[in-house]
């Protein structure tokens, strides 16, 4: 099978500094740039720390995403010490998926920013969001938990993780989201969400409220291919939808 190879640059600003009592404090500023692989096929496995492993211990990393209105790149500061917590956190605790929702996170407020979100068209902007999501990067899981939000802008995610910064973004605006999980026969297992709204396509009806579903994983280098809310992917019609363990209904608004 053929990869399209793609490129992610991380730039990291280093300052270190170490201050004990009566001891000298120490202080080192460092800039670091480097050009990291990715693949943006499904097929292919990338763990995170090839994201990550060139990275210094302390400072802010400036990830970079496409504008899904094609406009100039977003370009996102993480502070490294925020994302090493949310790490360490995720492997100690089992966050059910709705606790790690998280509207009010302080990097989904940045990206409001720059995303000049909100508009007065709240369909707008819940197109927006998905759009957004959509130029993350997808990373195959090979971690046994869904991620937190500062996680998969960092490194990346699969599909639950895409779904959980969706959500997140979605429900800083009061827009209302539900987590759909799909089960095929083969096992297979895949996660996305479904927002209300007046919106045209694909929807779920779930206690007497239509959600129109929203695919989150979408290709990074090209937002003209981005999905629309309402549109249902042709490889999901095997598959049988749940909303909280319970299956669902689907129809469609024209």
């Amino acid at each position: 099978m053929s990869l399209r190879k793609t490129t992610l640059t991380t730039c990291v600003l280093f300052s270190l500094g170490i201050s004990q009592s009566g001891c000298q404090t120490a202080s080192l500023e460092r800039k670091f740039q480097t050009t990291i692989p990715l693949y943006d096929s499904v097929k292919e496995l990338v763990e995170p720390e090839v994201i990550v492993k060139e990275l210094f211990k302390e400072g802010n990393m400036a990830r970079m995403f496409k504008h899904p209105c094609g406009e100039n790149d977003i370009v996102l500061e993480v502070d490294v010490v925020d994302y090493l917590k949310a790490r360490a956190l995720s492997l100690a605790v089992r966050f059910s998926e709705e606790d790690l929702i998280e509207p009010d996170n302080k990097y989904i407020r940045r990206l409001f920013e720059k995303l000049e979100l909100p508009t007065k068209d709240l369909e707008e902007d819940a197109q927006r969001i998905l759009g957004f999501v959509q130029m993350v990067p997808y990373v195959k899981d090979i971690t046994p938990y869904t991620k937190t939000v500062v996680e998969t802008l960092v490194e990346g995610g699969d599909c639950e993780d895409h779904t959980i910064l969706a959500a997140s973004m979605m429900n800083r605006l009061g827009i209302e989201t539900v987590l759909v999980t799909f089960f095929d026969p083969k096992r297979e297992v895949h996660q996305g969400i479904a927002v209300a709204g007046n919106f045209k396509g694909d929807y779920f009806d779930h206690s007497g409220t239509k959600y129109f579903y929203a695919e989150t994983i979408g290709n990074p280098e090209r937002y003209e291919d981005s999905w629309q809310i309402g549109e249902y992917p042709s490889e999901l019609v095997t598959y049988i939808p749940f909303v909280n363990g319970t299956k669902v209904t689907s129809g469609r608004v024209e």
